[in-house]
């Protein structure tokens, strides 16, 4: 089961609220979870199970309840199986302890095509829930329901909270040119800001207050003149963390990309201790009473998932560490052959690529605008690239990208200027840009690809009609982005042409392995 994402809060209640608060909890759920919006009456402890519609298409919905009086909760699953016989599901979990009532939702799928794109939002039944208790927050943020408007007035206590390393959810700071905000992007705040509501926070920053943002933040961290920052969770240290969108075009796709990469962080988002203690206490409770074993083995299993999460930032981090060391080594070599000072090396210059790149479009974004000279990227090239932008290791993989690409472009300069002897193999073995061993870089595919027609098929991708006039070439060469990730890890096939009469690399097809099967696929 996937979790697709995690809304996690707490509110204060006073001892009146709380005996009436679990009643008022299922009376919220009820008319969403029968999908009956008249419906007024407490869901009972049960099963059901009936046909509804779901997209124009009849499935399945359903419903188990459980209140559990002894521990103050209740767990509702919903659970609608749909005509491709995937399972949409959202967990709920209620608990109340002393003053504070706690609420986890989960939001689910178990698919046969893990692959498939996924239009992602909150669950209905959070916004009906935060309406219980009151000023429902987590880690020192409120949850809100709509945009936030940050003027010159309340723009201290907004800084300290985009500062603060206690901020546990991401924010998405959204500005305007300086003539202000228009209906188009006042509407597309709103929008998105019901659609994360519970797991990440919006902003609209006025022109002024774009101003003091600029001058608070680090260089590089802060967003203006119409574009959009999501300011991840952690220290603002690193602008890879925390994902720019220039000047975008405010679209429904844009809207997409950042609710994925919103609802990836929450999906690693550790529920508070009490309600961790809760679902523990029922899992015992299911399995006959307080079973010792059952409680020291959940716990195992969220010290392994806490172990896990720790690793993924740290393989985060290292991804964008190497792309920032290469970086500076490229500018000390450039800076030499300059007669220049080493130390002026340590950042790029206003006209050189960026270092390091907070995502999977960010790479794609930044080849097209700093390496398109040496590398031709055409957009019916790039595959799944909601998909790849939403996984737990886009960051990671954003980061291989940019790296894999920026090697084919340092390599085709050197071929153009007669600086390289061999081919892009050859070249990645003197210059240690690019890892040339077969787990990260093919220069062919097999035998039995090539003679296999549906194998051999799956790699003619769009070129230059200068290099075929089909428009289509057979590319074999390839870099592996990842070796891990199964059938999604990225591959970047590409033709060399740095020799020919383009002297380019033309890129046909950037996107998961399983759109290029071979024997073992």
């Amino acid at each position: 089961m996937s979790i697709l994402s995690r809304c996690l809060w707490q509110t204060t209640i006073s001892q009146e609220i709380g005996e009436s608060l679990l009643d008022d909890a299922l009376i919220k759920i009820s008319p969403w979870a029968f999908d009956n919006k008249n419906l007024e009456e407490i869901l009972d402890t049960g099963e059901w199970s009936f046909q509804r519609l779901m997209s124009g298409k009849s499935a399945t919905r359903r419903i188990v309840c459980n209140r559990i009086d002894e521990y103050n909760g209740v767990i509702v699953n919903v659970e609608d199986t749909d005509n491709n016989n995937d399972l949409w599901g959202v967990s709920i979990r209620i608990h109340i302890e002393e003053s504070t009532c706690y609420f986890w939702i989960d939001n689910t799928l178990e698919s046969n095509n893990p692959n498939r794109f996924l239009k992602l939002g909150r669950p209905r039944a959070v916004s009906d829930l935060l309406q219980l208790g009151n000023s429902p927050s987590f880690g020192n943020g409120e949850i809100l329901t709509c945009p936030e408007t940050i003027t010159t007035k309340n723009f201290q206590p907004f800084l300290e909270r985009l500062q603060s390393n206690e901020r546990l959810l991401p924010l998405i700071a959204i500005t305007c040119p300086y003539s202000g905000f228009d209906q188009g992007a006042s509407t597309f705040a709103e929008k998105l800001a019901t659609r994360v509501t519970g797991f990440a926070t919006v902003a609209t920053i006025t022109p002024e207050a774009q101003e003091f943002l600029r001058e608070s933040l680090p260089d590089g961290l802060g967003v203006w003149g119409g574009s959009i920052r999501v300011y991840g969770t952690g220290p603002l240290d690193a602008s890879y963390k925390h994902r720019l969108y220039s000047l975008p075009e405010l679209s429904e796709r844009l809207a997409d990309s950042i609710v994925y990469r919103t609802a990836m962080f929450s999906t690693r988002r550790y529920p508070p201790e009490p309600l961790r203690i809760f679902d523990r206490k029922i899992t015992s409770m299911r399995q006959g009473g307080e079973n010792a074993e059952v409680v020291r083995l959940q716990e195992e299993i969220d010290n392994l998932k806490l172990e896990l999460e720790i690793l993924q930032d740290e393989y985060n981090e290292s991804e964008a560490d190497l792309n920032s060391t290469r970086g500076k080594l490229e500018r000390t070599r450039r800076q030499l052959r300059q007669y220049s000072a080493i130390e002026e090396t340590e950042s790029p210059a206003d006209n050189d690529p960026p270092d390091e790149v907070s995502g999977w479009d960010e790479a794609i974004e930044y080849c097209q605008r700093y390496l398109s000279d040496r590398i031709s990227l055409p957009l019916e090239a790039i595959k799944e690239r909601e998909i790849l932008e939403s996984t737990p290791t886009a960051i990671a993989w954003g980061n291989a990208l940019w790296r894999g690409l920026s090697s084919l472009h340092a390599y085709c300069e050197d071929q153009v200027n007669g600086k390289c002897n061999g081919g892009f193999y050859q070249w990645c073995i003197s210059s240690g840009r690019w890892n040339y061993s077969n787990k990260k870089l093919a220069m062919r595919e097999s035998t039995t690809v090539r003679n296999n027609d549906t194998l051999r098929s799956a790699r003619m991708f769009p070129c230059s009609s200068s290099l075929d006039p089909s428009g289509r070439i057979l590319m074999e060469a390839h870099l592996k982005i990842s070796e891990g990730g199964g059938s999604l890890a990225p591959r970047v096939y590409f033709f060399d042409d740095s020799r020919g009469p383009t002297k380019k690399i033309h890129v046909g097809m950037i996107g998961p392995h399983y759109l290029t099967p071979n024997t073992r696929s």
